[in-house]
């Protein structure tokens, strides 16, 4: 909840909180950008948000896609459609499924 206290300063122009926006964004950037190393090479990578930080934010997503696109990442923007955790589950499944598949058929299930 601090967050959105010290991002409405940043909007005000206090320097010190626009420092901590701008860090915040470089970090969460930095995640995004090990995520992507490890997506496949040909897809790009699909970033879905939600909370009050990135819908309330404006400043902070528009600043997080910019270095996003400055990292030289293919990614795109996704509304949520489910709560985050049941979205991330159902973003990850066809990347796993080969991975599932495999795992079931290695199992003796005669047994």
């Amino acid at each position: 909840s601090i967050a959105m206290n010290v991002f409405d300063l940043a909007d005000e122009g206090d320097g010190e909180s626009i420092r901590i926006r701008d860090e915040a964004a470089k970090c969460l950037a930095e995640r995004v950008r090990a995520a992507e190393s490890l997506w496949p090479e040909n897809d790009d990578l699909v970033i879905s948000y939600a909370g009050r930080l990135m819908y309330g934010q404006p400043k902070f997503r528009q600043h997080l896609q910019r270095l996003l696109t400055d990292m030289g990442l293919n990614f795109s923007w996704r509304e949520p459609q489910f709560r985050p955790a049941a979205g991330a589950l159902l973003m990850a499944y066809p990347k796993f499924l080969p991975i599932l598949n495999s795992f079931s058929q290695s199992l003796d299930w005669h047994h």
